[in-house]
């Protein structure tokens, strides 16, 4: 059995660092570019409420850039429509 995810269910996940985390907004646009040259736009719809990070980590200044933020951003339905599980991708606000 196969089940599919209707489009209006599809997120665009992707990580910030913690010095840009802080000037991003829910509901704040971003242009997102995909390697097959398609550029759609998404707006932000979940800001994580706390960092992650992948490597053992001492919080100082120094290490900030280590400290990235899940950000969830949606689009429109027939735009959703072109993404694809796993695909690359590069986000600009």
């Amino acid at each position: 059995m196969v089940s599919l995810l209707p489009n209006e269910n599809i997120k665009i996940k992707f990580f910030i660092s913690g010095q840009q985390f802080g000037a991003i907004k829910i509901d704040q646009a971003a242009k997102v570019g995909f390697d097959s040259c398609v550029v759609i736009w998404a707006g932000i719809r979940d800001l994580a409420p706390q960092a992650e990070y992948a490597s053992p980590l001492i919080y100082s200044k120094e290490n900030c850039a280590n400290v990235v933020f899940l950000i969830e951003a949606k689009t429109l339905p027939e735009l959703a429509a072109k993404l694809h599980p796993g695909q690359l991708f590069e986000v600009r606000f």
